[in-house]
Parts: C-alpha cells; sequence; structure tokens
C-alpha cells in the first residue's frame, strides 16, 4: 500500500489538438509524476507520455527510491524504444520486491495523477 504526498504534471505537446490527435501530429502527451509514502519511504515516480494516437502508445517511467532507480520504456508502438515484455516484467518484479508494493499499481496512479495534472493545468483559464 502507498499514498500520494505529491503529483504534478503538465502536457508536453505544445500543438495539441483534439481535431488531429490520432493520426495528424496534435497528440495528448505529457510528463509528471507522484511522490508516494511506502511505509515510511519517499519514492517518485516519473512518466513521460509520448504516445501517437493511432500510431500506439509509449511512456516512460522513472521510480527512483532510497539507493534505487529503475527505468523501462512501455506501450503499443512498433519501435525500438519500447523495452520487451520480459525486461519490463523483471524491472516491475524488482519494484514491487524491494519496495514491498504492487509496482503496476504505483506506475499507474503516476500516469493517471500525472495525466489529470496536465489537464488541470491544459484547461487552467
Amino acid at each position: 500500500m502507498f499514498n500520494i504526498v505529491s503529483a504534478w504534471g503538465a502536457q508536453t505537446n505544445l500543438h495539441y489538438n483534439p481535431d488531429t490527435a490520432n493520426s495528424g501530429g496534435g497528440y495528448w502527451q505529457y510528463a509528471g509524476g507522484i511522490v508516494a509514502d511506502i511505509g515510511g519511504q519517499l519514492c517518485t515516480v516519473e512518466v513521460d507520455d509520448t504516445s501517437c494516437g493511432d500510431f500506439g502508445s509509449r511512456y516512460y517511467v522513472d521510480v527512483i527510491a532510497d539507493g534505487y532507480h529503475w527505468r523501462f520504456s512501455d506501450g503499443t508502438m512498433d519501435d525500438a524504444s519500447i523495452d520487451a515484455p520480459a525486461e519490463i516484467d523483471a524491472v516491475l518484479a524488482s519494484i514491487s520486491g524491494v519496495l514491498g508494493v504492487d509496482a503496476e499499481a504505483l506506475i499507474s496512479a503516476a500516469l493517471n495523477a500525472a495525466n489529470i495534472c496536465a489537464w488541470e493545468v491544459c484547461y487552467a483559464d
């Protein structure tokens, strides 16, 4: 179990346009993350979503805790920047084992929080 202490996010595609977000370059892309309290230890999860509409999803993840730093890229895009499923599974298992938390839930929380924060910043006016 973990508690989110802080969350942030911002849109990273200055050309975002919902009318061209599927295949025209106006993709919704964001970066951000969370600081989570995991049994008294603070952990930072940073995410960078570079998904490209109909071309697929792609996001980068960094998980940083005292003395540890894990990094991987996941998604559905067919390119060299996506890590192999076995590599991602190994990273998730390591995070879960070291931190004693469901790594997938932790990363999902970071992706969701960063996305919400980015939307809030984007439409604050």
